[in-house]
């Protein structure tokens, strides 16, 4: 993280999770691959998704949608049982292996110790369980810095909906009530959740976390490599700049 402290500032910021605060992505892949082998008999047919077709075609959604949207792509017929069998071994994969992640995505600590030493609020609004996301923010220290929390388990409609950061701004604003939408900038690595942000009216700061950076441009207001490359003067004048 370089620069001085700018002139514009946001008052608040939402972060999306996996992508942007830990590098999970690889393992949701890993638990939906590991789920459609121990469903084998069920599926009738050995299903496994690449790393290209997650990126592009299943990031962006909660895993009952993902496992949904991967049986219907496959000509399979997403059952409530099915889905929810295979949700659970994601589930069960997933919760043995987030204990390995040690640190959070380069430039994050620095980033919210800096949002946190201007008063700016926090918030997460993700597509995870809420069980994988306290479960993450606790062991690697983050917890005390976000004031809402948004996941999965809280919306009826994800990603690229936008139900879920209105939800988490909604949180944010019963503790800030003077908070508006134009002062927020909301964090994302994929085009769905960059779409579900600005569909909530917010302005969108995308991290090519997961995607080249050459594709981040097209989809959010702007784009750097990941959070250590934020200039603070620069972020600055891409506010001052929107804003007008």
């Amino acid at each position: 993280m370089r620069g001085m402290v700018p002139l514009m500032l946001p008052k608040a910021v939402i972060f999306d999770f996996d992508g942007v605060i830990a590098s999970t992505e690889d393992l949701h892949l890993q638990g939906y691959n590991h789920a459609l082998i121990a469903a084998e008999k069920e599926l009738g047919r050995r299903l496994q998704i690449s790393a290209d077709a997650y990126v592009n075609r299943y990031i962006v959604y909660g895993s009952a949608d993902g496992f949904a949207h991967m049986l219907t792509d496959a000509g399979l017929q997403p059952t409530a049982g099915i889905v929810a069998h295979l949700c659970e071994q994601k589930n069960q994969f997933l919760e043995a292996q987030l204990g390995a992640i040690a640190e959070p995505l380069p430039g994050i600590r620095p980033l919210l110790a800096f949002l946190a030493s201007v008063d700016c609020i926090c918030g997460i609004c993700s597509g995870a369980r809420r069980l994988e996301i306290q479960q993450l923010i606790r062991t690697l220290g983050l917890a005390e810095h976000f004031k809402a929390l948004v996941s999965a388990d809280d919306v009826r409609c994800g990603k690229p909906d936008p139900e879920g950061y209105l939800m988490a701004f909604a949180i944010l604003n019963a503790q800030r009530p003077e908070l508006t939408a134009s002062q927020v900038v909301v964090i994302e690595d994929t085009q769905g959740g960059a779409m579900a942000a600005k569909s909530a009216g917010f302005r969108v700061l995308g991290v090519a976390t997961t995607s080249p950076i050459e594709s981040v441009r097209r989809w959010a207001t702007w784009a750097i490599p990941d959070l250590s490359h934020l200039d603070y003067a620069i972020w600055s004048q891409w506010l001052e700049d929107s804003a007008a």
